[in-house]
């Protein structure tokens, strides 16, 4: 087997974390993180505010994952229930099941942030 190959793949998990566009340090973006500032994180180490802009590549791909994620339980418990309300209320839950852990990862690896100071 070739060595230069298996000695390139990595398979180790690395926690998401985001980075200070100030000071760059880098800080685990966990759950409890996420939630508790929709509106902008503050860097533990220099203590500068900053956020994660919403640009429309992030924002496209977002609502169609949430399209595609939501429209078949939408349509399948619609139809077994003949309620078109349930069937709403489904297609959102699963499609928040799908676009809360994405915005999650895309902000950990394709989102700069931007200092509001």
């Amino acid at each position: 087997m070739d060595k230069t190959l298996s000695s390139s793949i990595n398979f180790a998990y690395s926690a998401p974390a985001m980075t200070c566009p100030g000071c760059q340090a880098q800080t685990p973006l966990t759950w409890e993180r996420y939630f508790s500032s929709p509106l902008g994180h503050t860097c533990p180490k220099c203590e500068k505010h900053f956020k994660f802009p919403l640009t429309a590549r992030h924002f496209s791909v977002l609502a169609l994952a949430g399209l595609a994620a939501g429209a078949l339980p939408t349509i399948l418990v619609d139809l077994a229930t003949q309620s078109l309300g349930i069937g709403l209320i489904a297609g959102w839950f699963v499609a928040l099941l799908v676009i809360l852990p994405l915005d999650r990862w895309m902000d950990d690896h394709y989102s700069e942030g931007k200092l509001l100071d």
